[in-house]
């Protein structure tokens, strides 16, 4: 039942109406199918539903045609289980387009498929519901699926809406800054400053006649509303050049603002020339920012600003979907190749092919033989502290029995796994404490077999690694990398015995692959690339706040890294404090990307909103560094580690304190801890 109003499906309410009678079809994100059912038989069962009395006959048509055009006539005879993942996802399309209801609930339902099939089947969604009269609602992060499918867009941040209408009404005149910078590829032009007498001023940006009271404004335009022109009243130097084929993208630095433009295929320049730009082939969008958004769009206005976004969510789906397939694949391929496989992914990702991916005694004896006298003091330091603490809270997990009634005794006993795999990333830096965490709690825990692995360095076993994994009292140590390592220990090959369970953080592909073993192997938790968020307010300074977010983002190449602030003060000058810090730091050609793509800068009114947002993005670290520091603490509910004040160091706490840095990423932080 509603909790206000009422809710009707084609004129009927639904509130008496059992689900079957509401004739809603559902599409879910991940696949649900019967796996004891062909695909044939899938696709028909909702069909000989009680209520449908569905002729045979008609049956056989709709299945036939619903096939077709999902492209899956091949496989009606296959099981379900004998599918790939993106097959599964169109049978589940299938299911629900056999039953022509009148509405559809489709949650992401393309998220699985490749890049060609969901521009096939965006066309053909259109259609089926273009003759079928039905509604349908659709959830998509992918803002191409949401542009060409809808009549009417909704966009959502944190939970609230933000605009309401028509694609054309989104994009042309979109109703705040968010909306502004979500929508279109590139993000609409946003340029801070005042408007006084009709002139928009900003860092070296002029503009003359426009409308509107003084005040501050956020002026945006998109980069096919504006032109390259000699008598142009912005003055500006090329930044970037991309040739997109029909086109030519370039970007522009006009004071602090960088600038989209869409130019013609045959334009040329050199980076760092110098131009003039007209922003006024269209009437650009002047917003002030305390203007409240019109009525009869139904916008719930917002005070939460965003000062930096980062790669768009659809092109995190896209990337994300390009994971799932990869890794599927690898691991169908060690599933039946077994050591050949292995072997073939280390050349082929590590250039690495020894005549034994488990190390001997007399090798890690070797590499042990390597590691400096300070860095074996520090190995065993931190192995000292994450004992200590694993220790306490293996302590903390006691065995309990009790006598319910008379003669009745229940209880819960805690045993350990009888074998785990430990995965140690080693990626662009080797992650020696990683070895601490899986290992080393493992032993804690009285596991009696514990097998590691990690990534080839140069062309050899990392000698620290190797060191940290037999302190930790590892009893098989292997040199292999990334997913292939992480589906040997789960599936097993001729010479690798497999696992019960799977722990240890890793990149996307292993959080990826540990996704898919689950159910063959338990796993820890979904712990891919790192994230961190910086919750501040103007009671720190910018370069502490910049440091820490760099000090995460320079993990890879994904790694999300969010300032989230009730300071405009201190979002700008952390902004520019990182532009500064990229240029001098070791690791910017890694950071740099991250930041580009994944970096966020969120600016709040409040306390109250800054946290709302902090437990809405659920971050791996938290770092809070504000004057109420212990009521975060009290409040914040969703994250993996929580750090409070500019003296507690993520570094610290993830490397060498004693608290497990193996933690949940991508918003697993709602339901679980480290």
């Amino acid at each position: 039942q509603p909790d206000q109003g009422a809710i009707s499906i084609g004129g009927r309410d639904t509130a008496g109406l059992t689900p079957a009678q509401r004739d809603v079809a559902m599409v879910f994100q991940q696949y649900s199918l019967y796996p004891h059912l062909t695909v044939r038989q899938n696709l028909e069962f909702p069909l000989k539903s009680p209520i449908l009395r569905t002729p045979q006959a008609e049956i056989d048509r709709k299945v036939g045609e619903v096939a077709e055009i999902l492209q899956i006539s091949h496989k009606l005879g296959n099981k379900a289980t004998a599918l790939s993942g993106g097959e599964m996802q169109r049978v589940s399309i299938g299911r629900a387009l056999v039953r022509n209801p009148a509405v559809y609930l489709m949650d992401e339902p393309l998220s699985s498929l490749d890049a060609k099939l969901r521009s096939d089947l965006r066309i053909e969604i259109k259609s089926i519901q273009a003759d079928s009269g039905a509604t349908l609602l659709y959830v998509t992060h992918d803002q191409i699926e949401a542009m060409t499918l809808a009549d009417r867009v909704v966009v959502m941040f944190k939970g609230i809406v933000q605009q309401v209408g028509t694609p054309t009404e989104i994009y042309d005149r979109p109703g705040n800054t968010f909306v502004a910078s979500f929508i279109g590829n590139p993000a609409m032009n946003l340029i801070e400053g005042t408007l006084k007498d009709g002139t928009f001023t900003a860092d070296k940006v002029h503009i003359t006649g426009l409308t509107g009271p003084d005040g501050p404004v956020t002026l945006g335009f998109r980069a096919e509303d504006a032109a390259l022109a000699d008598d142009g009243e912005i003055g500006a130097n090329i930044y970037s050049l991309e040739l997109l084929g029909d086109a030519t993208m370039v970007t522009v630095r006009a004071g602090g603002a960088l600038i989209s433009i869409k130019a013609d295929k045959t334009f040329r320049a050199e980076i760092g020339d110098h131009c003039r730009l007209d922003p006024r082939l269209h009437l650009p969008l002047v917003r002030h920012q305390n203007m409240q958004p019109p009525r009869r769009q139904r916008i719930i206005p917002m005070t939460i600003t965003i000062l930096k976004v980062g790669k768009p969510e659809s092109e995190r789906a896209e990337d994300d979907a390009k994971v799932r397939g990869t890794v599927e694949a690898t691991l169908a391929d060690i599933q039946t190749r077994g050591d050949a496989a292995i072997r073939d992914l280390s050349e082929k990702f590590d250039n690495y092919s020894p005549d034994n991916f488990r190390l001997s005694q007399s090798e890690i004896d070797a590499a042990m033989s390597k590691v400096s006298a300070r860095d074996m003091d520090d190995i065993k330091f931190a192995q000292t502290q994450i004992r200590t603490f694993a220790e306490a809270q293996r302590a903390s997990m006691t065995d309990i029995e009790v006598e319910t009634m008379p003669g009745v005794f229940l209880g819960h006993k805690n045993i350990p796994v009888q074998s785990v795999g430990c995965y140690v990333p080693g990626g662009k830096f080797p992650m020696v404490a990683s070895a601490h965490m899986s290992v080393l709690t493992a032993t804690v825990a009285k596991v009696p077999r514990i097998i590691a692995s990690a990534p080839p360095m140069n062309g050899a076993p990392h000698p620290a690694i190797v060191a940290a994994m037999q302190l930790g009292g590892a009893h098989e140590i292997y040199v292999m990398g990334g997913m292939q390592a992480v589906g040997a220990m789960a599936i097993g090959t001729e010479t690798i015995k497999p696992v019960d369970m799977l722990v240890g953080p890793g990149n996307a592909f292993v959080a990826e692959a540990k996704r898919q073993l689950f159910g063959r192997v338990g796993i820890d938790l979904f712990a891919g690339p790192t994230e961190t968020m910086v919750i501040a307010d103007d009671t720190v300074d910018a370069e502490m706040c910049a440091t820490d977010l760099l000090g995460q983002a320079e993990h890879g190449y994904n790694s999300p890294a969010v300032l989230l602030t009730n300071s405009r003060k201190l979002a700008e000058a952390t902004l520019v404090e990182i532009d500064r810090l990229l240029k001098i730091l070791p690791t910017a050609a890694t950071a740099s990307v991250s930041w580009a793509d994944y970096g966020e800068v969120i600016l709040c009114d409040t306390y109250d909103e800054m946290l709302a947002v902090a437990n809405d993005i659920a971050s791996e670290h938290v770092q809070v560094m504000t004057d109420r520091d212990d009521w975060f603490l009290e409040n914040m509910h969703s994250y993996g580690a929580l750090f409070l004040g500019p003296r507690t160091n993520v570094a610290n706490g993830d490397k060498v304190i004693g608290t497990n840095h193996t933690l949940p990423t991508k918003k697993a932080g709602r339901y679980t801890g480290g």
